[in-house]
């Protein structure tokens, strides 16, 4: 009721005694601080009381804290636990056995995961929703915290430290490989690693293996050269990182030689200041580099997958500015122009921005590979910008309730495209209208003939993917648009092989972003117990295709409305389902299994064993 900070005089605690006296049982009592009268006192009251109070909050935050690392240490312990009951000579097939992991695959494992099953990673991936690489670093601190540093783990079990702290001894003090040493690495800086900041924590870490462990920092340095790479990070707004992991020296020389390119491209030869910034030439000038011929080196054809609607292409129409799709990331609507542009698919007109403005890829895009995706009411197509003039008259052909909707989609699709006061939107149109059209490939910049997807306006799902001569085609003949036919065969023609990579786009495994470029088409039956056609083929990148077939304790079916059903050991099922058109992602759905006993949960997994898809083998294995 009363707070020892604030300050009465004998006057203002009689009247607040008053007060009190006064006020309801059960009521709440007055503030003291309203019966100072000296402002002088009453603004110290007040901030005295708020230094206090904020005080208490980050006391409560502190103690939270501290409960986020003991349950972090109970987690690390569960995920040890759990990697090590997967035993990779338990579950996987033995190097040079058919269908094993091949040699340069084992080798980029982490120490750490060596005798962890292959599939441990994904079993985690799966059911903790993050991605593969997340799931691979969980396990690898788990193991190393668990099994190497015993005093970090009971520094977090007990609060001392944060899980940051406990990630930067896994990541310096894990790679000693002397138990003893490491043991007086963690002796030497756990005693005070609660009063740093984890950055300064891996400066003393750092300084301790150098010291009592010289062989380690010679370790970490030639490792750290083995896991140099290049990576493409997609951004918000249509942007990637690209990012190079190097030694120093080289990345140090990299960059140097980048901001002297950039620097002679600060004028031109008549003198004038170019408008870019120096990091916009030195990123220009980087992928003209990669992309461009240089000396006697060949030019690179890159194949890229573009996906936009008409409107989008030709900036007009009611979907103008929805966005298109290149290789699997979203991209703006100026951006899906910009790039048929610089590819010369469609004409720059005077009201185009400039190009020096505009991003820029086409230059590095010798080759592409376009897919106009024309969004519709099941199952009706958009062709009219393909062939408005030459298949209009052609519409009357169209017989059942399927092409009659076509038709008064498409009629209604071309009076609102029709430009309305310039000749650009008339000459892009007829741009488009020759790109769909395109025949011959030769001296053009694309790779396969353009397409025209037709999607369900409702869903998003693809369901038909043709070209113009196959439209011209259906509607003389008077039949509709579907998937391409099933073959008896077991590798799919190349219709289908198109269709279900564009109607995938990626993997379809619980939360794998690998492109479906990258993929194998998995018969979900297998051939030839079950046909070679789009509903029963998915996209699977390599790895998870073997585990599909290889992984004890997994089961993989097809649902009717599509979808794929994974159940993992656990019980758990997650249903994938493709990307609908216009969304960035396809929809999962998960499912907890019914609460089991042990007994139950024994008898459950078993049976999973027994009916998976992969034949379960023998290990020669002493018990």
């Amino acid at each position: 009721m009363f707070d020892n900070e604030t300050v009465l005089t004998k006057g203002e605690y009689d009247s607040f005694v008053i007060a009190c006296l006064e006020t309801e049982f059960g009521g709440e009592y007055p503030d003291p601080i309203d019966f100072v009268r000296d402002d002088h006192q009453r603004f110290l009251d007040s901030r005295a009381r708020l230094l206090t109070s904020g005080a208490a909050l980050l006391d409560d935050a502190v103690a939270a804290a501290k409960q986020l690392s003991r349950d972090e240490a109970r987690r690390v312990r569960a995920l040890a636990g759990f990697a090590r009951s997967r035993p990779a000579a338990m579950f996987d097939r033995a190097p040079g056995e058919q269908g094993a992991a091949s040699a340069a695959s084992r080798a980029s494992r982490p120490v750490a995961l060596t005798e962890v099953s292959e599939w441990a990673v994904d079993e985690a991936a799966a059911t903790l929703s993050v991605s593969g690489r997340a799931a691979s670093m969980m396990l690898v601190d788990a193991i190393t915290l668990v099994e190497g540093l015993p005093g970090t783990l009971a520094a977090l079990s007990a609060g001392d430290i944060s899980p940051a702290h406990a990630r930067v001894m896994v990541e310096v003090a894990g790679p000693v490989a002397d138990p003893a040493k490491r043991r007086e690495v963690e002796e030497s800086v756990l005693p005070r690693a609660s009063r740093q900041t984890p950055s300064a924590l891996k400066a003393s870490v750092r300084r301790a293996v150098a010291r009592i462990d010289a062989t380690a920092a010679a370790d970490r340095l030639a490792k750290a050269v083995r896991d140099r790479h290049v990576r493409l990070d997609a951004r918000d707004d249509g942007m990637s990182t690209l990012t190079a992991l190097l030694t120093t020296p080289v990345g140090r020389a990299c960059r140097e030689a980048l901001s002297e390119y950039a620097k002679a491209c600060e004028f031109d030869e008549n003198g004038n200041r170019d408008p870019r910034t120096h990091d916009q030439r030195m990123a220009d000038c980087l992928a003209d580099l990669i992309l461009r011929p240089h000396a006697d080196h060949p030019a690179v054809r890159v194949v890229l997958t573009l996906v936009a609607g008409v409107d989008t292409v030709t900036g007009q129409g009611p979907n103008a500015d929805e966005p298109g799709e290149l290789e699997g990331d979203p991209v703006s609507a100026a951006q899906v122009r910009e790039l048929a542009r610089q590819l010369g698919l469609i004409p720059r007109t005077d009201d185009d921005p400039a190009s020096s403005d505009a991003p820029a890829p086409a230059s590095a895009t010798p080759a592409a590979d376009d897919h106009h995706a024309a969004s519709s009411a099941a199952p009706a197509a958009d062709p009219a910008a393909a062939n408005e003039a030459a298949d209009e008259t052609r519409l009357a052909a169209l017989r059942d309730a399927e092409q009659a909707a076509a038709e008064e989609l498409m009629t209604a699709y071309a009076a609102g495209e029709r430009p309305t006061s310039t000749d650009a939107g008339a000459a892009t149109r007829a741009a488009l209208t020759r790109l769909l059209d395109t025949r011959r490939l030769i001296d053009t910049a694309l790779a396969e003939r353009p397409r025209i997807a037709v999607v369900d306006q409702l869903t998003g799902t693809l369901l038909a993917l043709t070209d113009s001569t196959e439209l011209r085609s259906a509607t003389a003949a008077g039949r509709g648009l579907g998937p391409p036919g099933a073959t008896d065969a077991y590798r799919p023609t190349d219709p289908l092989h198109r269709f279900v990579r564009l109607r995938d786009r990626r993997c379809r495994f619980p939360g794998c972003r690998l492109r479906a470029r990258c993929c194998d088409l998995d018969h979900q039956t297998p051939h030839p117990h079950g046909e070679t056609a789009h509903d029963n083929l998915a996209c699977l990148c390599e790895h998870h295709h073997r585990l599909s077939h290889q992984a004890p304790g997994w089961r993989l079916h097809r649902d009717a409305d599509g979808g794929l059903v994974w159940t993992l050991p656990s019980g758990r099922t997650i249903t994938t389902y493709p990307p609908a058109f216009g969304t960035d992602d396809g929809d999962t759905r998960v499912q907890e299994p019914p609460r089991r006993t042990g007994r139950q949960r024994y008898d459950d997994t078993l049976a999973a064993i027994a009916s998976s898809r992969p034949v379960p083998r023998t290990p020669d294995i002493p018990f």
